[in-house]
């Protein structure tokens, strides 16, 4: 079984040396070998277009996706690109930090094209504002197909 999943995220690239960070803007797809599921490790072929303010505006950047959201509290994207002035870059971006005031959420619905059965997962990490822990809740669904999608 093999998996294609698209994600647009948004935040902030900071150039390694400099103390502005800038917005950025990442229009990937991942190549998962098998199924995209939230308590796996995965590493998967990631691949898109990456925008940073100022400095980088890439369709072609291409590396890797860890996604290990329950077992090691992480989604991380490696990917290399070229700069506005042509230097190669790499982006490490991370999710899933446990920041004090920070919600995280990991969300993804699968669903085979020819009959339309699927399921949707849902897992967040709420990293409270006080003195708390972090903790973790979600939850899913499966929908039966409703037949052949042309």
């Amino acid at each position: 079984m093999h998996a294609r999943c698209q994600e647009i995220m948004t935040g902030q690239a900071r150039l390694a040396g400099r103390e502005r960070p800038r917005p950025a803007l990442l229009d990937v797809v991942a190549d998962v070998p098998g199924l995209l599921l939230p308590w796996a490790d995965v590493e998967a072929a990631l691949a898109g277009h990456v925008r940073i303010r100022g400095w980088a505006d890439d369709a072609g950047a291409a590396g890797t996706l860890r996604s290990a959201p329950v077992t090691g509290r992480r989604i991380r994207c490696r990917l290399d690109l070229t700069s506005h002035d042509r230097r190669k870059m790499h982006l490490d971006g991370w999710k899933w930090r446990g920041k004090p005031g920070r919600l995280e959420i990991w969300c993804t619905t699968l669903t085979y094209a020819a009959t339309g059965t699927g399921s949707r997962v849902h897992h967040e990490l709420v990293a409270p504002s006080a003195d708390g822990k972090p903790h973790v809740h979600g939850d899913g669904t499966a929908h039966a197909g409703v037949g052949v999608r042309e």
